[in-house]
């Protein structure tokens, strides 16, 4: 029971994540960092399993979730430091649109 109510947390992160990236990015960007998001979470997806096949047979169990926790913190401290509060606002207050310059 346990290993599926994880499992399914696990398959919500990355609609989490892909509507909380969307908000940050300014319009004009928006695609372009959306996809460098989805990038990045599909190598890690490529990289953590070979992580833990090299970290098992050296440290163990506990080298594994070492190693999540190492992320995990790096995850959190990257957030905390940079991530913008974006409840209550709109679009437009977030990435507010430059007024583009006049051409005689």
């Amino acid at each position: 029971m346990l290993a599926t109510l994880a499992f399914a947390a696990m398959g919500m992160i990355p609609g989490s994540l892909g509507m909380y990236m969307a908000e940050n990015y300014p319009n004009h960007l928006r695609a372009l960092g959306s996809g460098a998001s989805s990038i990045s979470q599909r190598l890690s997806s490529v990289v953590g399993p070979s992580l833990v096949g090299l970290i098992l047979p050296h440290y163990g169990v506990d080298g594994v979730f070492a190693m999540f926790a190492v992320f995990a913190v790096i995850g959190g401290v990257t957030c905390a430091l940079f991530s913008l509060e974006t409840a209550g606002k709109t679009h437009e207050q977030l990435s507010p649109v430059k007024p583009a310059a006049r051409t005689n």
